[in-house]
C-alpha cells in the first residue's frame, strides 16, 4: 500500500488546492512526460539506474529538484493529477576553479547544490532540464551538478 507522508501529502494538496486521496497511491521510479523519450525521468531509488545520480532536474525558475517521487492520483473532485515531489536544492553559488586567462570559472559549466529537507510539489510542465550529480571533491554535503547533454536515455 503506497501512502505519502503527512509533509509529501500537504504540499501535494498546497499545489493542487484541493484535498487527495492517499491510499493505494500510484507512485512511479521512471517515467515519460508528454510521451516523447527526450522526456524520460527517473527518481532517487530507481534501482537500474546505476550509470550515474540523474533524478536532478532544473525547473523553469531555474531551482534544483532531486526527483523522489512521480505520482499519479485522484482527487477528492475525481481529476486525475500528476505531479512530482523531491527535495530541493540550494545552490551554493561557488565555484571550483577559474581561469583569469579566458575569464571563466567552473560556475558556467556546471553548479554546487546541497540537499535541504524542504519537500516540494510540481506539475510537469515545470520541469525544464535534466541534470546529474557527483560528488564534491572536497565537501561531502556538497555534489557537482551537471546537466545532462545526451537526454535520450537508455537503461
Amino acid at each position: 500500500m503506497n501512502t505519502l507522508t503527512l509533509r509529501e501529502k500537504t504540499v501535494v494538496e498546497v499545489l493542487v488546492g484541493e484535498e487527495i486521496l492517499n491510499l493505494n497511491i500510484p507512485i512511479f521510479k521512471r517515467f515519460i512526460h508528454n510521451n516523447i523519450i527526450i522526456y524520460l525521468y527517473h527518481v532517487k531509488g530507481y534501482e537500474r539506474m546505476i550509470k550515474r545520480t540523474n533524478n536532478i532536474v532544473q525547473l523553469q525558475n531555474k531551482e534544483f529538484l532531486s526527483l523522489t517521487h512521480m505520482i499519479v492520483n485522484t482527487a477528492v473532485s475525481n481529476k486525475q493529477l500528476c505531479v512530482f515531489l523531491g527535495l530541493k536544492l540550494h545552490c551554493t553559488g561557488e565555484s571550483l576553479s577559474r581561469d583569469i586567462e579566458i575569464s571563466i570559472t567552473s560556475n558556467s559549466i556546471f553548479s554546487i547544490v546541497e540537499q535541504t529537507h524542504s519537500c516540494v510539489a510540481v506539475f510537469p510542465e515545470l520541469l525544464f532540464k535534466k541534470f546529474f550529480i557527483t560528488p564534491h571533491p572536497n565537501d561531502r554535503r556538497k555534489f557537482c551538478c551537471f546537466p545532462l547533454v545526451n537526454s535520450l536515455e537508455t537503461d
